[in-house]
């Protein structure tokens, strides 16, 4: 394709199949993690999550689903933002492969407890995330602008940097030795999953829903004012807590928390400043993306005070993994599947009707999904991974069980719903 006509292509066409080479990938991923989870959640309870189970399920949902999704997201959201085009599609379909072949080895080679395969998908996991990282710094480097969504996406980028290389830390360490690097196993694994959770897919969720949460709630823009608060306390936050680990200091874990707790306030309130401006017909499945933000805020509060109040315990470490659990299949796969049932058929519609008398005599974007549908089994899942989580903290592994087929079959309806898009 030449310059001048890459020019007059609209920057979503670019890299559409980009795109949906990630969302494809990240789906499969999920369906395959949440049908293990079926199995090996109740050995998981009977055992410790530090297993080689437990370790294949939390990097297929995080790095296969979660953080693949992000991305091809996040490649088309940088252009949106930004209005420009990607650097480069090459460096985007060689991350890619480097990732997707990262992510393949690294679980096989947990699942199968072989030490070479975890340390070798690791290293290719680095290598895409590092493509990913310049290709997304170059096309925001091109506009040379600041504004709060290239603040809040630089620090992500940095956070799954430094998320990578703590992983790539451990890998070395189960391979060679501590020897190799005289790094704490348990500082390092800490880290790995305090800044991945809190720094790389928090922090990216926080920031496109500066974007998303106004544009599909058809409400209002906020002023700047607030998202550079919330990104400064919430990087604030992340990095202290990061010290606290280190460092072993209460201090820095109370001053932590108390930023953390700001942080989300704020975003709290202007999640609820911008619902209270929204206008129009119901939002959909985005609507429990909405009011997942409560709920984890509740949570989040618990946990803080618990945290605070009575480190150290059995129960505070089992509490710990189920709210990690429950951010992860509730908050940030729920946030993601309501998302994505306004990109997907936008980016489709778009690509299948590029002139204003194909869209008109076609279809119209809101005649591509029954929302109503997918709101309700959006709510269905979200509900059955709760049970999920309250299992795990109860240790009872058939109500584990009974809840994963209840989410698993809702997300198969959801995600087939999604896929009715593709019949046009």
């Amino acid at each position: 394709m030449t310059e001048r006509k890459q020019d007059k292509t609209p920057p979503n066409e670019v890299i559409v199949r980009l795109t949906f080479a990630f969302f494809a990938t990240g789906m499969m991923s999920f369906l395959i993690a949440m049908m293990g989870g079926i199995w090996f959640f109740s050995a998981i309870l009977e055992g410790s999550v530090r297993s080689p189970a437990g370790w294949a399920l939390a990097h297929l949902f995080v790095l296969g689903w979660a953080t693949m999704i992000a991305m091809g997201a996040s490649y088309q959201l940088t252009q949106v933002l930004l209005r420009t085009v990607l650097f480069s599609r090459f460096l985007g379909w060689l991350h890619f492969s480097f990732y997707t072949a990262g992510v393949l080895v690294l679980v096989l080679g947990f699942a199968r407890g072989i030490t070479m395969g975890v340390t070798l998908g690791g290293g290719l996991i680095v290598l895409g995330v590092l493509i990913y990282t310049v290709n997304i710094a170059v096309t925001t480097g091109k506009k040379k602008e600041w504004n709060p969504y290239v603040c809040g996406v630089g620090f992500s980028l940095l956070h799954v940097l430094v998320t990578t290389g703590f992983g790539l830390a451990m890998g070395v360490q189960a391979a060679f030795g501590e020897r190799i690097l005289p790094f704490a196993y348990e500082t390092v694994l800490h880290s790995h999953v305090w800044f991945g959770i809190a720094g790389w897919l928090g922090g990216l969720i926080i920031t496109y829903s500066f974007k998303l949460l106004p544009m599909f709630l058809v409400a209002a823009k906020r002023a700047n004012r607030d998202m550079y608060l919330i990104l400064g306390l919430w990087l604030a936050g992340v990095w202290g807590w990061a010290a606290a680990i280190w460092s072993g200091q209460k201090a820095a874990a109370y001053l932590a928390a108390i930023l953390l707790f700001l942080a989300v306030s704020v975003f709290i309130g202007m999640a609820w400043r911008i619902r209270s401006q929204s206008r129009g017909k119901s939002p959909g499945p985005v609507m429990i993306a909405y009011r997942l933000l409560f709920f984890v805020y509740g949570l989040f509060l618990v946990w803080l005070v618990a945290v605070l109040f009575w480190p150290g315990t059995v129960v505070i470490d089992k509490l710990t993994e189920t709210v990690v659990l429950f951010l992860i299949l509730g908050w940030f796969s729920g946030s993601i599947l309501s998302y994505l049932s306004k990109i997907v058929p936008f980016l489709w519609w778009a690509h299948l009707f590029q002139t204003k008398w194909q869209k008109k005599r076609k279809v119209l974007l809101s005649e591509m999904l029954h929302e109503r549908k997918m709101t309700k089994l959006l709510y269905g899942y979200v509900l059955g991974t709760f049970f999920v989580s309250v299992a795990f903290f109860l240790e009872v592994p058939l109500l584990a069980a009974m809840g994963q087929i209840v989410a698993v079959v809702l997300l198969g309806l959801y995600l087939t719903e999604l896929a009715r898009v593709f019949r046009y």
